[in-house]
């Protein structure tokens, strides 16, 4: 008998590989750690090793049996091929042909892992959906209740083929079947509720977390504090840009007319599609590749702007405009799309300029003495962190915890 309820977390992908849902549910599960007993399953896409604690908790992985023969015409490892296979595998999955080997072998692998007779409750986190699908199969062959926690919305997810839009909705309904709740956030939530889904009657709308303390003295976050002048407005795009769903022309064409005022920084990977701008007469414009934590951290306490573009969907938000809140530092937000879900936010945070990119590409010269007025009033200008704790009290790590740690316990007792 445990002392606390013992809970198998599905997260396919997770540490080493660092992305946005991998944060996500690694804060998530160490924040509810006291109330639950916790271990993460995962899929070993990296050769690591089979079960290790990380941050405290309990990780095991199983074999990935993805093709991985070391190709003989570059340097790349068995690992990094298996995971580009992996990665094309989750791209071009269309409907029912989820049922493929490295799905049922997770499921397989998992139970001579774990004893499933221990589990008292699974929770999966996507993206990649089959972390839902994997736990569904648990969940159906062991009795187990479930909870499906969306980050990425999965049959109307823009990344796939919409000739296959219908196969997915009906696997996603099938196997939801087998949930006890399924939490989405605002957009996603949003998009089903307009599409339609089967499985309505077991969503519970959940916050994105995000937002953290900032350690940065409140003497320091005066919002009146004086405006530094003489130098060029330093501003941060901190993320990864996507072809036709996250693109830069809008912001690049922007701040083409501003190179005596201001420098754009892209800070992320850089992309094949993104070649013929690095290459180009760009004089304010520098794109400086992927960084790690610690220097993110300090481009955000150096940067003058942090800079947002949306996407061009509405079904998905960059989870990074938490992180920028939470800085306290001005933002300047580029949409692309009327409804877009950033704008929920950020037109309740007070040093924010959204922009409409049609706007920019109609009346470029408008927007852009628009942002050059934005930088010179806002520079060095800070919204006080206090402010932003109470505002948005519901996109805290803390928070969003504490209501899953709640809808954890609710699916517990309804199963009893």
């Amino acid at each position: 008998m445990h002392s606390k309820p013992k809970v198998l977390v599905i997260a396919l992908e997770y540490y080493p590989i660092q992305n946005a849902n991998t944060a996500i549910t690694g804060k998530l599960v160490s924040h509810l750690s006291d109330r639950f007993d916790f271990v993460i399953a995962a899929q070993n896409i990296h050769n690591g090793p089979e079960k290790e604690t990380v941050q405290g908790i309990p990780v095991v992985r199983t074999p990935f049996h993805a093709y991985s023969k070391r190709d003989k015409t570059d340097n790349n490892t068995a690992s990094d091929l298996a995971r580009m296979v992996y990665l094309k595998l989750v791209s071009k999955y269309k409907g029912d042909e989820i049922k493929r080997k490295n799905v049922y072998f997770f499921v397989r692998d998992i139970g001579k892992l774990e004893n499933m007779e221990e589990i008292d409750l699974i929770v999966s986190f996507s993206n990649p959906f089959e972390s839902h699908y994997c736990a569904s199969l648990l969940a159906e062959k062991h009795g187990i209740p479930w909870i499906a926690y969306y980050l990425d919305p999965y049959f109307s997810n823009a990344t796939y083929d919409k000739r296959d839009l219908l196969k997915r909705k009906n696997t996603e309904a099938k196997r939801l079947a087998y949930a006890s709740k399924v939490l989405l956030t605002y957009p996603i939530n949003e998009d089903y509720r307009r599409l339609g889904i089967d499985f309505r009657d077991k969503v519970v709308m959940t916050e994105m977390p995000g937002i953290t303390a900032n350690d940065t003295p409140e003497t320091e976050k005066n919002p009146m504090a004086p405006v530094k002048t003489g130098d060029k407005c330093s501003c941060y795009f901190v993320g990864n840009l996507y072809k036709d769903i996250r693109t830069p022309d809008a912001a690049i064409q922007a701040f083409s007319l501003l190179t005596e005022e201001a420098d754009l920084f892209f800070v992320g990977e850089t992309y094949r599609f993104l070649q013929d701008k690095m290459n180009g007469p760009l004089h304010n414009v520098h794109f400086l590749g992927r960084k790690s934590k610690e220097e993110v951290a300090q481009i955000y306490k150096e940067a003058d702007i942090l800079v947002n573009i949306g996407n061009a969907i509405d079904n998905q938000m960059p989870s990074k405009i938490f992180e920028y809140i939470s800085t306290g530092k001005p933002i300047l937000n580029f949409y692309k799309v009327p409804n877009c879900p950033t704008l929920k936010y950020l037109k309740n945070y007070p040093l924010a300029l959204n922009i409409f990119e049609q706007d920019v590409l109609h009346d470029t010269i408008s927007c852009s003495k628009m942002i050059k007025a934005f930088c010179l009033q806002n520079k060095g200008k800070t919204v006080p962190a206090a402010w932003i704790r109470d505002q948005f009290n519901g996109n805290t790590d803390e928070a969003v915890a504490s209501f899953l740690g709640e809808q954890m316990t609710i699916a517990l007792q309804e199963n009893k």
